[in-house]
């Protein structure tokens, strides 16, 4: 059984798994394969699971390269209480799209296509956790999370949480870690991968310790709610699907589905081998895109503490197509300027890619800045606090996952047992 009890033993798990699964990834033309080809105006496998990759148009004129998984994947961290510590079950997530192939994942990451076997490899360790009644676990947490709503037409991710009686022996890729030495590492780049983040900053720990806290009632979540439901609620169908060969924006060429504009995603044709993966090898497309994104998060101090700039978003690939979002966001490949306010102060920043079974080194720079009250908002924005953030985060399909992979910073904050 694997058990890192310091940062160091965690470094060098990682590094010994990445060194063993002798990834290698190379890109290839879309005749050097069979698995994937483009019918009925999508990229599709040939199961007709996994995965999809479609065009759309949105408000009748702005075309959108997007992927269509709409079956929710099942994301979900074992966690057991040892005297006043929480450890939470690791494994190191090879995915051919990591900036650094291994990043640190739940206990399971899993879409339908590995679950349910369609890749023909072994299916996902330990779903009998989450997936069945155990009486060696006590399911403790469940909620539905958006994804990336402008790389993704209506996903969602379930996140889940068991209490196990005991620690136990995982796969060999796989390794307990307290969550006091995890936060060690939150700063670190492409080090945890963004589901982690998002069950790390959603879930409420406070409720594993046995003795009751204080609650803190939240003081604008309320507001913000109440106006994300009205734009929902007033938000009208204004896109329809389109066929890959009729998107003006892309050319589908042999060597990818490669955007006229360098602003706009592209797709190509990947070949992996990985030997701590379900199956050794595989044939996948992967977006990517030309630069880096940047994710920002504005922070205030006042006399009752920190607040935190959110705003109101719309992304085409949401239900409803309005989510809580950062204070300000440039996806990957789009352009922004790279300027601070004499006033700002930069107090976090890190590197994350996103899901690495996706896109290829598609990443962007998070960062938490330190700015003064003399900022001026838009009406789709509001500061907020701790607890409002906290609130934010624990309900089901509200929060960006941008938001959520920035906000596990503050798991200690949030859940002031932890701190104990």
């Amino acid at each position: 059984m694997n058990v890192a009890t310091t940062v160091l033993e965690l470094d060098a798990f990682l590094e010994q798994v990445i060194d063993r699964s002798l990834i290698d990834v190379e890109v290839i033309e879309f005749s050097d394969q069979s698995d994937w080809s483009i019918s009925n105006g999508a990229l599709s496998h040939r199961t007709g699971g996994f995965f999809e990759v479609i065009g759309i148009e949105e408000d009748f004129e702005k075309e959108h390269l997007m992927l269509y998984q709409p079956q929710s994947a099942l994301t979900g961290l074992a966690v057991v209480r040892d005297g006043k510590e929480l450890y939470v079950l690791l494994q190191v997530r090879m995915e051919p799209g990591n900036t650094n192939r291994g990043q640190y994942g739940p206990t399971i990451q899993s879409t339908p296509a590995n679950y349910l076997g369609l890749h023909g490899g072994r299916r996902s360790s330990l779903l009998d956790l989450f997936y069945q009644a155990n009486l060696r676990c006590t399911p403790c947490g469940a909620s539905m999370q958006l994804d990336l709503g402008t790389r993704y037409l209506q996903k969602s991710k379930w996140h889940n949480y068991v209490l196990v009686d005991e620690f136990f022996a995982g796969e060999d890729h796989m390794i307990w870690v307290s969550l006091h030495t995890l936060t060690e590492r939150l700063e670190y780049n492409n080090y945890l991968n963004a589901d982690l983040r998002s069950l790390l900053s959603v879930f409420n720990w406070n409720k594993l310790f046995s003795v009751q806290t204080d609650i803190e009632l939240p003081d604008h979540s309320g507001t913000m709610i109440r106006m994300l439901s009205y734009y929902r609620d007033s938000h009208s169908l204004n896109y329809k699907l389109k066929s890959l060969q009729e998107l003006k924006g892309w050319n589908i060429r042999p060597d990818g589905i490669i955007p006229l504009d360098q602003k706009d995603v592209a797709v190509k044709m990947y070949y992996t081998n990985c030997l701590t993966r379900e199956v050794p090898h595989w044939c996948q497309p992967m977006m990517s895109a030309s630069s880096q994104g940047r994710i920002i998060l504005l922070t205030r101090e006042n006399n009752d503490g920190s607040e935190f700039l959110l705003t109101m978003r719309r992304e085409a690939g949401i239900e409803g197509g309005y989510l809580m979002d950062v204070s300000d966001i440039n996806y990957p490949g789009e352009d922004y300027t790279d300027h601070l306010e004499p006033q700002q102060v930069i107090l976090h920043e890190f590197i994350q890619c996103d899901e690495g079974g996706r896109f290829y080194q598609h990443e962007s720079i998070y960062r938490v800045i330190l700015t003064d009250r003399s900022i001026e908002i838009t009406d789709k924005q509001v500061w907020v606090s701790l607890s409002d953030l906290k609130y934010i985060l624990g309900m089901s399909n509200v929060a960006s996952i941008q938001l959520r992979c920035i906000a596990s910073l503050f798991i200690m904050q949030m859940n002031k047992l932890l701190e104990k």
